[in-house]
């Protein structure tokens, strides 16, 4: 994992559920939160575990059960 990053993964029902901590500006986290989210959703995908839930920085930017807009700020 890239420096500036941590993760937590825990099996729930539904599948892995995902915690990252990215350091950086709003930018480069967003860029390394879609990256890491997208990498997670391709090696799950084929799996029976599959990605239930991610979290970034206290965010849910991924939900199987629910589309999350993006927020403006």
């Amino acid at each position: 994992m890239a420096s500036g990053v941590r993760l937590h993964i825990e099996q729930g029902p539904d599948g892995a559920v995902v915690w990252l901590g990215i350091d950086g500006d709003a930018a480069a986290i967003a860029l390394r939160a879609a990256a890491i989210c997208a990498d997670l959703r391709r090696n799950l995908s084929g799996t029976q575990q599959g990605l239930a839930l991610v979290v970034c920085n206290g965010r849910a930017i991924y939900s199987l059960n629910a589309p999350l807009r993006k927020e403006t700020s």
